[in-house]
């Protein structure tokens, strides 16, 4: 849609808040007052506590209740449900976000329509960012070195070093093509920390990035704040939601895109299991702990399939004895994949203070539990974070937590 004064594409500007009564306000503005005027923006409150409606109300009767003002405010928490309903009635040509505790500077909307404009191979462009709020050094300086570099790698290769862990685009200063958006299907909110960093690898397997290298967005570091504070259970949550994110990615990328994502210069592809193959390696490839097991969950999500298998070991020398060896648990962690345990664990939920078993039998009946299909394919965080407080006190907890964590996965257990 265009501007009929001056042939602008419209932009759809999109403010989400959940208890941001401090800061909703200066959001709006730096909207509303931005030099780039063909827009519609959409604000969203998701069932706040504070005064964040209320808040938002006024300023939008301060405008005149401008008409390219969308209001869509819940008095009870959606779980983003709100936000799924809002998207549907986006009509720019490019869609940008942010939470109500961030900010656009002035310029920051006209120039990344201009950047994208007039770079039509490119479909999303970022910016650099400034801080907003944060009044700690050490976390102002690490946002920094995170979202302000230089962007050296182009398309399939964005995608690459993604995958590889590295979310380093800041949301809020991400503008996109709206029919890229709508393609790949909105964020996904099942993911509540790190579904920015979803929809990030999705785009970039087709399409490619542009970035300003000028700070036109103000990222705002809050107490409380859903993406920046630090506490464990969002600690926890984000590794869990990048286990899911990067092995779902990698596990079910269609091979054409695969080849150009992980490009092997040497490797003549002759068929899907040669795919298979590669795709096990990269999994294998992970260095970090939280996982650099996940080749092992792909290996017995594909077991029964014995090209790939029969491939792995004849070709590249991984058979049994090999895949015992990298799960470290021999011949139970093939059984534990391949065949339902005997149920041990009878209850649809997990108590914690009342157990009269080890931690470590306790562990292994909630997997047992989890494979048997006799529960709900859900977690809470609280449980999450119980367990792992549980875990902290084992002498090889960490590992017994990143093994659980890893069944879940493997079996399709929602996070929530």
């Amino acid at each position: 849609m265009k501007n009929e004064n001056n042939n602008e594409p419209l932009v759809t500007a999109v403010i989400t808040c959940y208890n941001h009564e401090p800061y909703v306000r200066n959001a709006i503005e730096s909207v509303m007052n931005g030099t780039y005027q063909n827009f519609e923006l959409f604000i969203s409150d998701d069932g706040s506590t504070d005064n964040s409606r209320e808040v938002i109300k006024k300023v939008y009767e301060e405008y005149g209740k401008d008409s390219r003002i969308h209001l869509f405010l819940s008095e009870h928490n959606t779980c983003f449900e709100i936000v799924d309903e809002m998207a549907k009635h986006y009509s720019g040509k490019y869609v940008c976000f942010m939470g109500a505790d961030d900010a656009f500077k002035p310029d920051k909307i006209k120039k990344q329509v201009e950047a994208l404009e007039n770079n039509p191979e490119c479909k999303v462009c970022f910016t650099y960012v400034d801080i907003g709020y944060a009044k700690d050094e050490r976390k102002i300086n690490r946002f920094l070195r995170i979202f302000n570099n230089k962007l050296e790698v182009r398309k399939h290769e964005i995608c690459n070093v993604l995958l590889q862990g590295r979310n380093f685009f800041c949301a809020p200063s991400c503008m996109i093509d709206r029919e890229v958006y709508e393609e790949l299907g909105g964020f996904d909110f099942s993911y509540l920390q790190t579904q920015d960093y979803e929809m990030w690898i999705k785009a970039s397997q087709k399409n490619d990035f542009y970035l300003i290298e000028e700070p036109l967005t103000i990222y705002g570091v809050v107490e409380n704040s859903l993406s920046t504070s630090g506490d464990t259970a969002k600690s926890i949550r984000s590794i869990t939601e990048s286990i899911n994110i990067i092995y779902n990615q990698i596990s079910k990328m269609p091979p054409e895109i695969f080849e150009k994502v992980f490009p092997d210069r040497d490797y003549a592809t002759h068929s899907l299991e040669d795919i298979m193959c590669r795709k096990f390696f990269v999994l294998k490839s992970f260095d970090d702990k939280n996982f650099k097991n996940l080749c092992i969950d792909y290996y017995y999500s594909n077991v029964d399939n014995k090209k790939f298998t029969s491939l792995l070991k004849n070709k590249y020398g991984i058979g049994r004895k090999e895949i015992y060896a990298l799960s470290s648990e021999g011949l139970y962690k093939e059984v534990y994949y391949k065949e339902k345990l005997e149920l041990m664990w009878s209850q649809k939920r997990f108590d914690y203070s009342n157990c009269n078993i080890s931690n470590e039998q306790m562990i292994q009946n909630m997997c047992n539990l989890i494979e048997s299909n006799e529960t709900e394919k859900t977690i809470t965080i609280d449980e999450i974070c119980a367990l792992y407080e549980i875990c902290k006190k084992m002498d090889d907890g960490e590992k017994e937590f990143s093994d659980f964590i890893k069944v879940c996965v493997a079996n399709g257990v929602k996070f929530k």
